[in-house]
């Protein structure tokens, strides 16, 4: 019964240091975040997206704030499944690695922003 309450010690601790380092990386890329960023809205729906993420405890705390951080800079949101965190194991490194992946939706967003022509929805 002990060891199942000691991964959700490990997740807590580190969700807690992935909050301080994601914070961190928020506050100094806050010139390349887009205009209207809410960090603490951010900062929450990523924490509650990775407390539901199956084995973010493998990975480190710096790899999962770096993915964060991407879906910040292109303005996704995790939480509206715009893009997600997903964890692979890396053979080469042998260790697992949070790895960034948008959505269709995410797709679409991003095609909408930064596109030189006006993109038409036709449905």
């Amino acid at each position: 019964m002990s060891t199942q309450n000691t991964p959700a010690i490990n997740r807590t601790e580190l969700l807690n240091t992935v909050q301080s380092n994601l914070d961190k990386l928020l506050v100094d890329s806050t010139k390349a975040l887009p205009s209207g960023f809410n960090q603490s809205r951010f900062l929450q729906n990523c924490l509650s997206v990775l407390s539901e993420t199956n084995n973010i405890e493998k990975c480190s705390a710096a790899s999962i704030a770096k993915t964060m951080l991407k879906g910040a800079l292109l303005d996704l949101d995790f939480f509206r499944k715009e893009c997600y965190a997903i964890p692979y194991y890396d053979k080469d490194k042998q260790c697992h690695v949070l790895n960034f992946q948008t959505d269709y939706k995410g797709e679409i967003k991003l095609a909408h922003k930064y596109s030189v022509r006006k993109i038409i929805d036709i449905y």
